[in-house]
């Protein structure tokens, strides 16, 4: 460092120099308190006091201030002090740095503590406390704590959500992964879940504590979470997603005005169907209020059933004259070709039918047993079960495109000793046809008596197949008795 003045001291074997302007130590420049300092004997500095610290010298991302200082060489000094964060409204806080010392790649580095009393932001948005770090050559603080968002929902608790991540205070992203947890270890959740004791019950939970460490997610997001200011929602999902909300991936939302929670992409409703899958993707809200959670989209089903009744099945739905059609650009369909072939792929396909009304080859990844462009659930909880609200929009069955809209019901029960799914069309009061799957059985009824006759036609051992350690089959069963309970059961039907 240069002096411009300095008075040596012979009887105290002391140097003191003035008017320094700052110190080059390691990547730093550290600026005395008055421009002062004191060098004692065997060309030991004394402790600065009230030091500033700029680091690195080249890019100057970081000032410390306030900071007390031990300079050992020139490529040595270790203290502690003083540091200003700004948020992204420029609110000024000051957090102390209890360690500033240079690493082995002679970077400096220092480390700090915030505590929950000491009432710190990372934005309006955000309360942090726990473990902070600086390096010199990234701008931004890296934090090792606990997160609490901001929202005013009683149903909803305000945990500490635990994370390691660096920070940029304009555009803040906290990362959520498969490990969710606060900061005593108990695991949360970002979504709406699905109790796993009686009597079985959703509920939604945002960064906060499952009921039950088992309970599984109807719809879950991990990610990120972020603040849209806009909107007042806290959002949870990839930084893709959570940019442009119509790609593939999964989304969760939080709205602070409302206290609702929603979700976009796969949902899984978390029942064991066997050999059967029922695989839901599109939207869902939860409002804790009222105890409601809706349920909008596309569904794709598929079993083994024989194809010669799958036809007859199908022709009947395309000729039946009063089934209205189904608009696809008033449903989620589009978005259910995205999350199934992906961005790439999807983007053909969705031209193609937007070109001409239906796809001049059915894609492979579109192909299931029966295809519902449009169906709408609702939780009850007396049933325990998802049922669905009005009319179900069949997009396809097989390779055949149907995208009529059909009169039925579909039910899908959770039970402690097996889930049940039964499915219900209606294409007048006098033609409709009823499915019921069980323990790995389908039991089929209907007033159609040819298709009847073709089911009944499949030879024992066509009706069946099994794959490792499951089963399903097909039947018929005789008695009408089923259907009517089911009907029964819903005013629709009346």
């Amino acid at each position: 460092f240069l002096a411009p003045k300095a008075i040596y001291d012979i009887d105290a074997s002391i140097i003191a120099c003035d008017k320094i302007k700052y110190i080059a130590v390691a990547d730093s420049k550290i600026i005395p308190d008055s421009g002062r300092v004191v060098i004692q004997k065997k060309a030991k500095m004394q402790t600065l006091d009230k030091a500033t610290v700029i680091s690195n010298y080249v890019t100057q991302y970081h000032r410390i201030f306030n900071s007390t200082l031990n300079i050992y060489g020139r490529l040595e000094y270790a203290g502690e002090g003083d540091y200003t964060y700004y948020d992204e409204d420029k609110v000024q806080q000051i957090v102390h740095l209890d360690q500033i010392k240079v690493d082995t790649t002679l970077q400096t580095v220092a480390f700090g503590r915030i505590e929950e009393e000491d009432a710190f932001f990372l934005s309006k948005a955000f309360a942090y406390y726990g473990d902070f770090e600086l390096t010199a050559n990234n701008p931004y603080l890296t934090f090792d704590g606990g997160a609490q968002i901001m929202h005013e929902c009683d149903l909803i608790e305000r945990s500490w959500l635990q994370f390691r991540s660096e920070i940029n205070p304009e555009d803040i992203f906290i990362p959520i992964d498969t490990n969710l947890r606060d900061v005593t270890a108990t695991r949360l959740g970002v979504g709406v879940m699905v109790s796993s004791d009686s009597p079985i019950e959703l509920y939604s939970t945002f960064l906060s504590a499952k009921t039950d460490r088992d309970d599984e997610g109807l719809i879950e997001a991990l990610g990120y979470l972020y603040f849209d200011k806009k909107t007042r929602q806290y959002l949870v999902g990839s930084k893709e997603k959570i940019s442009q909300p119509n790609l593939p991936g999964n989304l969760v939302v939080l709205n602070t005005e409302n206290c609702e929670i929603s979700g976009d992409g796969k949902i899984d409703f978390q029942v064991d169907l066997g050999l059967l899958t029922f695989n839901q993707i599109g939207t869902i809200k939860n409002d804790g209020v009222q105890n409601k959670t809706y349920i909008d989209g596309v569904a794709a089903l598929d079993f083994f059933f024989d194809e010669a009744s799958l036809k007859h099945f199908t022709d009947m739905v395309q000729a039946w004259p009063e089934l209205n059609p189904v608009d696809i650009t008033k449903t989620h369909y589009e978005k259910g070709i995205r999350e199934i072939m992906g961005l790439e792929n999807s983007d053909k396909a969705i031209s193609d039918l937007n070109l001409n009304g239906q796809f001049k080859k059915l894609p492979d990844e579109l192909q299931s047993t029966i295809f519902f462009a449009d169906v709408k659930f609702e939780w009850n909880d007396v049933d325990e079960s998802y049922q669905s609200v009005g009319a179900l929009g069949i997009a396809t069955i097989g390779k055949k495109q149907v995208f009529r809209y059909v009169k039925g019901k579909i039910e899908i029960e959770k039970r402690r000793s097996a889930d049940v799914l039964r499915i219900y069309f209606e294409l007048d009061p006098g033609n409709w046809y009823f499915f019921e799957y069980k323990l790995g059985i389908l039991n089929i009824t209907s007033t159609d008596l040819e298709f009847m006759e073709l089911v009944q036609a499949v030879k024992e051992d066509k009706r069946r197949i099994k794959e490792d350690k499951q089963q399903f089959s097909f039947q018929v069963i005789a008695s009408k008795k089923k259907r009517n309970d089911f009907v029964d059961r819903f005013r629709e039907f009346d």
